[in-house]
């Protein structure tokens, strides 16, 4: 009966805050689409990972379906060990791109650059003070995404124990029913 309907109750309140997670990044998702004038396919596969993610994750928790979240729990622990990665080398990558002077303002619409006339030092420092400043908007960005996902990690992981209590409680209470 792993797929059972239970009532709302005896799953306390992490299925509500997991109900409302998912929402959150279901309509969070398409932010990514815009976070980046060029849509290349890192930045689709990450779209497409997070929506398809927060739809599973959703319907796990309406339904109570402890298949559809122990493949949230997968997807989203895989997610977690690739933002390790990322927050490693997606900094460094873009505050190095930036600060060579390589990268234009289309690059990076939703940031500010300061308009430089004249000499090539001036030009220079302030690319340098553009790529630290990129490389730790990038920080914060992916630590507050990691962070976002690690609590719902965690709230599935929880919901999905309550689930298996009940479904065993239930067992129990229907063996011993028929003794």
């Amino acid at each position: 009966m792993p797929n059972s309907n239970h009532a709302p109750e005896e799953c306390g309140t992490i299925r509500p805050f997991l109900i409302l997670f998912s929402i959150v990044g279901i309509f969070g998702s398409p932010l990514l689409l815009s976070a980046t004038p060029t849509y290349d396919g890192f930045v689709y596969a990450a779209f497409s990972v997070s929506f398809t993610f927060h739809c599973v994750a959703l319907f796990g928790a309406l339904k109570q379906s402890q298949l559809a979240l122990m493949a949230s729990e997968n997807i989203l622990f895989f997610v977690l060990i690739t933002m390790f990665f990322l927050y490693g080398l997606l900094p460094i990558a873009l505050s190095s791109w930036k600060a060579s002077g390589k990268s234009s303002h289309n690059d990076y619409p939703w940031y500010p650059m300061p308009e430089t006339k004249g000499v090539k030092a001036v030009h220079a420092e302030t690319d340098f003070r553009s790529g630290v400043k990129i490389g730790v908007i990038a920080q914060f960005f992916l630590l507050s995404v990691a962070t976002f996902f690690y609590v719902e990690y965690r709230l599935i992981q929880e919901l999905t124990q309550q689930i298996a209590q009940n479904d065993n409680q239930e067992d129990t209470e229907i063996l011993a029913e028929k003794c």
